[in-house]
């Protein structure tokens, strides 16, 4: 099984950093500073929209080569269709899925012998 296919390309999203107000409790900070801090923190706000919205195309990415990969690797294991298919699934996922989704399929393989 070739797991490169089922590896998201797409670069992820990078989550913008959320301006903090320059004050400490020796000197608050000054009218100025509140300013310039609240047009940090809308631009901020917009940001963090984009960043949602290009979050969201990633996660969906992700979640259908996730998808295609438990597809065929329940195909492979002999389990397509099998009535314990997803259990069997989840299981191995848990057990291995830190690790690569080599070990997903090496513990499908393993928990399939005990249904079939």
């Amino acid at each position: 099984m070739d797991y490169e296919q089922y590896k998201n390309t797409d670069p992820y999203p990078d989550r913008p950093a959320k301006p903090v107000l320059p004050s400490s409790k020796v000197k608050p900070a000054t009218p100025s500073e509140y300013r310039a801090y609240a047009a940090q923190l809308e631009e901020y706000e917009k940001a963090m929209v984009e960043f949602r919205a290009a979050l969201a195309v990633w996660n969906k990415k992700q979640g259908g080569l996730e998808d295609q990969f438990k597809v065929d690797a329940l195909r492979e294991a002999g389990l397509e269709g099998h009535p314990k298919a997803d259990i069997v699934y989840r299981k191995a996922w848990e057990h291995g899925h830190a690790s690569g989704l080599s070990d997903v399929v090496y513990w499908l393989q393993e928990f399939a012998e005990v249904v079939l």
